[in-house]
């Protein structure tokens, strides 16, 4: 068996707990919607491989601002995305000061961007 454990309840103290001695047979496998993967991967679908290389989509994740959706596509691990909504509009998140401002107006004008160096997803 393999996987995550990501959280548990216990009836007891900690100390008390026997780590050599833990019974299994309850756990429950949970399975997580891969929807907003899967909604990414059709929205991008056309873009060049070497720049779906550079992207964050086995991560990614849905935000809901404003009534709007925006799939994240790049994770910059300090709070800021690179984001996409519905439209293949792509949005800079930037968490502090927080702000959404769009980018680009198209995949292509984003793939444009990149390949010209005017844009790098890795800023």
């Amino acid at each position: 068996m393999q996987g995550i454990l990501a959280g548990f309840r216990v009836g007891t103290e900690y100390d008390n707990l026997d780590l050599e001695n833990i019974e299994i047979s309850s756990i429950k496998e949970k399975h997580f919607d891969d929807s907003s993967k899967n909604r990414i991967r059709d929205l991008i679908e056309n873009m060049p491989q070497h720049i779906v290389d550079k992207l964050d989509i086995d991560s990614s994740f849905t935000i809901d601002l404003d009534s709007e959706e925006y799939y994240v596509i790049k994770d910059y691990k300090d709070g800021n995305y690179l984001s996409m909504d519905n439209e293949k509009h792509i949005y800079s998140m930037i968490h502090d000061p927080y702000s959404v401002r769009k980018l680009y107006e198209s995949l292509d004008q984003f793939t444009a961007a990149i390949d010209s160096g005017s844009f790098s997803i890795e800023d």
